[in-house]
C-alpha cells in the first residue's frame, strides 16, 4: 500500500510513518499542500491513500489537494485528519469524489482507528479500480471494433491506429524522461492513439481509397473527422476525457489555416494551447501516414519522413514533440521500414 501523509505537525509526520512501516506500507510525507501537490504531479495515480490535515499553520484548508486529486481523475482515497470534533466545510469536503472519511487526532485509540480506515479506504480504491478497468475495457473493445470496421473499409490504413498508439507511448516516455511516466499515462496515450481517427467512419470507402485528387467537397468531408471523432468519444463513459485530444490532432503548431500545403483543421487552437496529447498524435500520425502505402502513393522511407518532420518543427508540429519522437525512433533496436510490397513495386518501376 502506498500512502501520502500531508500534515504540518512534525511529530505526526515522524510518528505515523513508523506505524505504517510496521505494516510494510510505503509512505511519503509533505508538510503542506504545495509540497503535496508537487509530489502528486510527479507521481500521478501512484498513491492508494492520502492522509490530509485540513487545517495547517499556513491557514490553507486542504481543499487545494482535494481539488487537484479530483482533476487528476484517479481513484486515490483521501482520509481527512482534524484536531477538532468537526471539519470546517464538512459537507463540501465530503462531496469530493475521492473523500473517504475523516479521523479526529488525539482522541483515545485514534491511531488504531486511522489504520483501520486506511485498510478500508484501500479496499474501496481496489473496488473502484476494478470497476473502472471493466468500464474502460468495454469502451476499448467498442472502439477497437469501430477501428477494425474502418480498416476493413480502407485497408490501406490497416494497422495505422496501432502503430500511432505505439509511437504515442514512445514519444510520451521521451518527453517525460526526467519525471518518468506511469501506467495510467501510457494507457491513456495508447487509447487515444487507437481512437484518433474514429471519426473517419463517416467518410465513404470511395473517398478513402480514391486514387485521383480529391474534390473540395471530399476534402471537407475528411477534415470533419476530428470533430466527429470527438463527439463519438464524448459518448463513452471514461473515454470522454480524450475528446479534445481527438478533436485537435490535426491543428498546426503555427495555427495556419491557409497558405500552406497542410492547413490546420478545425483551426481553433495553436501552439501550446493545443492539448499535449493532440500534439503527440499529430507527429505519430504524420510519420505513419508518410511511411505507409496509400491508395494514391507508396510510403516514403522513414529517414525521408524524419527530414520532413524536422522541416516542420515550429510550423506544423511542436518542436519538442518532434525531437522526442526522433530520439525515441533512433533508440529503437529495429527501425521501421517501408513495406516489402512497396519496395518490390518501387524496384519494378
Amino acid at each position: 500500500m502506498k500512502i501520502l501523509l500531508v500534515d504540518d505537525d512534525l511529530g505526526i509526520r515522524e510518528s505515523l510513518p513508523q506505524k505504517f512501516k510496521l505494516k510494510k506500507w510505503e509512505v511519503s510525507t509533505a508538510k503542506d499542500e504545495d509540497i503535496a501537490i508537487e509530489i502528486l504531479k510527479d507521481k500521478e495515480g501512484y498513491f492508494d491513500v492520502i492522509i490530509l490535515d485540513m487545517k495547517m499553520h499556513n491557514d490553507k484548508s486542504g481543499i487545494e489537494v482535494l481539488e487537484f486529486v479530483k482533476q487528476q481523475d484517479v481513484t486515490t482515497q483521501i482520509i481527512i485528519l482534524t484536531a477538532y470534533g468537526t471539519i470546517p466545510n464538512a459537507g463540501e469536503v465530503m462531496e469530493y469524489p475521492n473523500s473517504f472519511g475523516y479521523q479526529v487526532k488525539g482522541i483515545d485509540k485514534w491511531i488504531e482507528q486511522l489504520l483501520a480506515k486506511i485498510e478500508k479506504a484501500c479496499k474501496r480504491k481496489k473496488d473502484k479500480d476494478n470497476k473502472r478497468e471493466q468500464e474502460e475495457e468495454r469502451g476499448r473493445k467498442l472502439y477497437e471494433l469501430i477501428c477494425s470496421i474502418l480498416e476493413r473499409i480502407d485497408n490501406f490504413t490497416k494497422g495505422h491506429s496501432r502503430r500511432v498508439a505505439i509511437n504515442c507511448i514512445a514519444i510520451l516516455r521521451e518527453l517525460k524522461k526526467s519525471t518518468s511516466t506511469n501506467k495510467r499515462e501510457e494507457k491513456d496515450k495508447w487509447t487515444v492513439g487507437m481512437f484518433h481517427d474514429v471519426g473517419k467512419i463517416i467518410v465513404s470507402k470511395e473517398i478513402l481509397q480514391k486514387i485521383d485528387p480529391l474534390t473540395v467537397d471530399e476534402i471537407e468531408k475528411i477534415r470533419k473527422h476530428p470533430e466527429v471523432g470527438a463527439s463519438i468519444v464524448e459518448g463513452v463513459y471514461h473515454l470522454e476525457k480524450f475528446s479534445d485530444c481527438v478533436k485537435y490532432h490535426h491543428e498546426r503548431f503555427d495555427g495556419k489555416t491557409k497558405g500552406v500545403d497542410r492547413p490546420a483543421y478545425p483551426g481553433i487552437k495553436s501552439g501550446k494551447d493545443i492539448p499535449e496529447c493532440s500534439r503527440i498524435i499529430a507527429v505519430a500520425d504524420a510519420f505513419d501516414a508518410m511511411t505507409s502505402d496509400r491508395a494514391y502513393r507508396y510510403g516514403i522511407h522513414p529517414d525521408d519522413a524524419i527530414k520532413i518532420l524536422l522541416s516542420e518543427k515550429g510550423k506544423q508540429f511542436d518542436p519538442d514533440v518532434v525531437d522526442a519522437f526522433i530520439k525515441a525512433y533512433y533508440s529503437r533496436p529495429r527501425q521501421i521500414d517501408m513495406s516489402d510490397e512497396a519496395k518490390e513495386k518501387l524496384s519494378e518501376g
